[in-house]
């Protein structure tokens, strides 16, 4: 959001310094060309639900984040921990220790005991119905991408059209064109600053959710397989960024160097008891 604010800032600057007017850029039939016949083209070719949808895609591609994956690689260790310690049937635990729906799902499988390869086969199709939707949406905004400057050029070309058609004011010529020109300037500029950055921003995080379902995935079928604690962790550990994996290290040092300076501080008292008792006569002998 912030880099289209700069690009409209900039646009705008480049505007005042060749003397253009601010109100040259508006033009309600240009805008109504290109928007309107964008829309009428996707609504062709895409369902009434995903058109219904857009608002809410836009505002995911504005403001969605990531899937945190340090959150999602400690909640996968602690249901590894609980299915070692408790079973299999304790897989989920409490809901605030899950709270992806699909992790919760994968585990709601290994507490009921199906089959690996059931597991496997049961999640693939939960992610073919995600990468599906997301494909849809992001689609969408391609396409409102690549229709917008061809209405554009379609504005641009029926105003020329009709300005040739009538050339009774040539004194008027010259801004009758420019304002022809505002539809390309819209179809364009719609296309550039909004449609395509929002179906890019879409993908971008289409691929970062589906990265860390299919994580999720894998280490719940090596769950219910079997799998080691220190596979699964180390599964999990090569997933993280590598800064990330950095600060895990720093932090399990620093505990590391807290347990030894603990273990160190008491050593010098339990030495010093086991003297007394060494001193302390045994067996009556005090009396």
């Amino acid at each position: 959001m912030l880099g289209l604010g700069c690009v409209i800032i900039f646009i705008l600057l480049i505007l005042f310094q060749r003397g253009g007017a601010f109100t040259s850029l508006f033009d309600i039939r240009a805008g109504m060309l290109v928007l309107g016949g964008t829309m009428a083209a996707v609504a062709f070719s895409f369902p009434m639900s995903t058109i219904i949808a857009m608002p809410r895609l836009f505002l995911l591609a504005v403001f969605g984040e990531n899937m945190h994956m340090p959150t999602v690689v400690a909640q996968l260790v602690k249901a590894s921990d609980r299915v070692r310690m408790s079973g299999r049937a304790a897989a989920v635990g409490a809901p605030r220790d899950v709270d992806d729906a699909f992790m919760r799902t994968g585990l709601e499988f290994v507490s009921a005991g199906l089959d690996p390869s059931e597991i496997r086969a049961l999640l693939d199709s939960e992610l073919s119905a995600i990468r599906s939707r997301h494909r849809m949406g992001i689609g969408l905004f391609e396409s409102l991408g690549g229709f917008a400057p061809t209405f554009g050029i379609l504005g641009t070309v029926e105003a020329m059209i009709a300005i040739l058609g009538n050339l009774t004011t040539p004194d008027k010529l010259g801004p009758e064109i420019a304002l022809a020109m505002v539809a390309t300037l819209y179809g364009v500029g719609f296309a550039n600053l909004l449609f395509v950055p929002v179906s890019t921003r879409l993908r971008k995080l289409s691929e970062e959710e589906l990265r860390a379902r299919q994580l999720i995935l894998e280490v719940i079928v090596s769950i219910q397989e079997g799998a080691k604690p220190e596979f699964i962790r180390e599964r999990l550990r090569v997933s993280l960024p590598p800064e990330t994996r950095r600060t895990i290290a720093a932090l399990s040092e620093r505990k590391a160097k807290k347990r030894k300076t603990a273990v160190m501080e008491q050593q010098p008292m339990m030495d010093y008891q086991d003297d007394m008792m060494g001193s302390v006569p045994m067996d009556g002998d005090l009396y």
